[in-house]
């Protein structure tokens, strides 16, 4: 499971929903960034910003079959 909170369209990394939106829409998304790598980024001391992406919300969570999920979702185990 990965936790997706920012996204990288064209240089610019961002956080906002809002920019994230309309970047899918517009098919302009270069890469997702996962909180993992935020985390280490803001280890490296690149700045308050990376900082601040790591501690910020989750906006959607990559399951481990590749599969997007809210991260409101409650997740609950396949009963046989």
């Amino acid at each position: 499971m990965v936790e997706i909170v920012g996204a990288k369209i064209g240089t610019i990394i961002t956080n906002k929903k809002d920019e994230i939106y309309k970047a899918i829409q517009n098919n302009t998304i270069t890469e997702f960034l996962d909180r993992t790598r935020m985390q280490f980024m803001a280890a490296c001391d690149f700045g308050l910003n990376w900082v601040k992406m790591a501690n910020g919300p989750t906006l959607f969570i990559i399951d481990d079959a590749g599969n997007p999920r809210n991260p409101n979702q409650s997740f609950v185990a396949d009963q046989d």
